[in-house]
């Protein structure tokens, strides 16, 4: 590849962003910006040899590593529990803002692929206390884990709120950061 189609790209790249967010199309544009993104540092460090610095997630299609959290009923709960096709794990923290925003819409999410994902919240800097009544005060059916800083470091997460899609073998099929209904459809590609 050659320095001018490299450039070629990352304009047509950046028109497409530019067109979906003039289109008030604004979130699913950083989800694609985010997917193109790790594209284009894949093609700069490969071609041009140019350093170029990117967060490392887990690469799709690795098995996810082990976990054994406990859930708000004192259960212990290991990757590998639900029977739906995919799981949404879903790293938060107490406290944190992104994340108290974004359950509403992971809310709508579960309720309209009640048969296609489970969700799941792996939430650190909480107690099962704390996280059993925040559950009762939302009614939110998600389940959520009392996590540690292990899980978000054999995860590779640096920040909250992070998705990790699995899928019924408990293999990674992509990470990403969402905020809407919309992103996480396009992000996950479930679909009705």
């Amino acid at each position: 590849m050659k320095k001018g189609t490299l450039i070629i790209s990352v304009i047509a790249i950046a028109i497409a962003i530019y067109g979906y967010a003039e289109n008030r199309k604004y979130h699913k544009a950083v989800v694609v910006l985010q997917k193109e993104h790790i594209k284009l540092n894949k093609i700069i460090k490969k071609f041009l040899e140019v350093p170029t610095p990117e967060h490392e997630y887990l690469e799709n299609g690795t098995a996810a590593p082990n976990f054994n959290l406990e859930n708000t009923k004192g259960e212990y709960i290991e990757p590998d529990f639900s029977t739906k096709p995919n799981t949404l794990l879903v790293f938060s923290a107490r406290g944190c803002s992104h994340c108290d925003e974004f359950y509403s819409s992971l809310d709508s999410f579960a309720k309209k692929y009640p048969e296609k994902i489970d969700i799941v919240i792996a939430k650190t800097e909480s107690s099962v206390a704390l996280n059993k009544r925040f559950l009762d005060s939302t009614g939110y059916n998600f389940k959520v884990l009392n996590a540690n800083q292990s899980i978000f470091d054999d995860y590779k997460i640096d920040g909250t709120p992070t998705c990790v899609l699995l899928d019924k073998d408990t293999h990674v099929e992509t990470t990403f950061i969402a905020s809407t209904l919309s992103e996480l459809e396009y992000a996950t590609e479930i679909k009705e």
